[in-house]
């Protein structure tokens, strides 16, 4: 209990294994049990660890599919592998690689559910090219339904100003590729938000994006999924928490927020330092559909130096639902690692 007050989670949820393998044991199956009901088809790689095949061979004798993907001579997945191998029974995909050249981006498992939905936010798309730095997004939108789906895809800049709209068919079972989404789709240039994703009728489509810099020493990024309005935040709600917030010599943290419903929204940020003996309070207020980032957040709030922190998000006014999440920067490198608020 007290470690689950100090990172603001349910004491349930904690749980003490004797290192990596047992804990590797207990992710894999304990998931597969859990949505067993919704599909049963694992994805992997034959580079996993040990602990990772093992569990997935485990979960084969007991009657799950599992489709271990093969790498090529560099240990790289093809990303048309993982396109293919995906069926509507997928259950999840688990790996840390590196798919065609973007470096250990971890990609977060994305959940399916049978009724689908009808809108998608994507946060922090940009298209900026400032001379030190060249950032793309690169969108893919993925249709797990058995009828083809016309979508409005909608940008929203963090500077204001009108929102852009593209509209774009998937085909049922299919991938559509959107590379260097904010100029391909909406003709923006030095610009970055928010694009929301919205079809007529509730349908099943998966919505990712890779943020990436192009660099002469190679290319690296950070993985983020669309969002849906269930699983953001609104008044009444529990707060979203951020973990693993670092502001020093080493890395600075940027916070982005997403109002993800049309409807404003006021919010309280609170930054907990991991002795817990003093936080800062701020309020941020989103109008509807509104992307923020708030560079460097605890330096702003006066917690230079200060490692392993807890952001928690709550709305305390409005009717408006939020995303959040942090992006944790590399002060030598500048590579970015994308944490999902939860």
């Amino acid at each position: 209990k007290q470690i689950a007050a100090l990172i603001g989670a349910d004491h349930r949820e904690i749980v003490f294994t004797s290192g990596a393998t047992e804990s590797d044991n207990l992710a894999v199956k304990g998931v597969a049990a859990m949505y067993r009901e919704k599909g049963n088809h694992i994805i992997t790689c034959v580079t996993e660890h040990k602990a990772i095949l093992d569990s997935c061979k485990h979960l084969e004798k007991e009657g799950y599919k599992v489709t271990f993907l093969p790498v090529d001579n560099k240990g790289l997945v093809s990303l048309d592998d993982v396109r293919n191998a995906i069926t509507d029974q997928t259950n999840f995909d688990q790996w840390y690689r590196d798919v065609e050249g973007v470096n250990q981006t971890f990609e977060i498992p994305v959940t399916l559910t049978d009724a689908g939905t009808t809108r998608w936010v994507v946060p922090g798309v940009p298209d900026l090219n400032i001379g030190a730095a060249n950032w793309q997004t690169d969108m893919r939108l993925f249709n797990a339904g058995t009828a083809d789906v016309n979508a409005t895809l909608t940008f929203y800049s963090q500077n204001g100003g009108t929102p852009q709209n593209a509209n774009v068919n998937i085909p049922a079972g299919q991938v559509r590729q959107f590379d260097k989404t904010l100029f391909s789709l909406f003709g923006k240039t030095n610009d970055g938000g928010a694009v929301h994703v919205t079809t007529a009728t509730a349908s099943r489509l998966v919505a990712t994006a890779r943020t990436y810099n192009q660099t002469s020493g190679g290319t690296y990024g950070q993985f983020i999924s669309g969002v849906t309005p269930a699983e953001a935040t609104g008044l009444g709600n529990r707060p979203l928490q951020i973990l693993q917030v670092e502001e020093s010599n080493r890395f600075r943290s940027n916070i982005g927020l997403a109002e993800v419903t049309g409807k404003p929204v006021k919010l309280e940020i609170t930054v907990t330092p991991p002795d817990a003996k003093v936080t800062a309070v701020t309020e941020v207020q989103l109008q509807a559909n509104e992307f923020r980032q708030i560079g460097s957040l605890l330096r702003n709030v006066g917690l230079s130096d200060t490692y392993n922190a807890r952001v928690s998000v709550r709305v305390i006014e409005g009717e408006g639902r939020v995303t959040a999440y942090a992006s944790v920067i590399d002060m030598l490198t500048n590579d970015p690692t994308y944490v999902p608020a939860q």
